[in-house]
């Protein structure tokens, strides 16, 4: 569970990034930060740290 708790929001991943933001625009950063985001919960069930 712990795993999951050190994950951040989507919106702190854009507050932190706003040079991708300006750069290609919020929609596709919150879809691309979504999927990775996905991609570590899945790693993080399937017991890969």
């Amino acid at each position: 569970m712990s795993g999951f708790r050190a994950l951040p929001a989507v919106d702190q991943l854009l507050a932190a990034l706003p040079a991708l933001v300006e750069d290609h625009g919020r929609q596709a950063v919150t879809q691309a930060a979504r999927a990775r985001l996905d991609a570590a919960r899945t790693a993080i069930r399937e017991g890969a740290d």
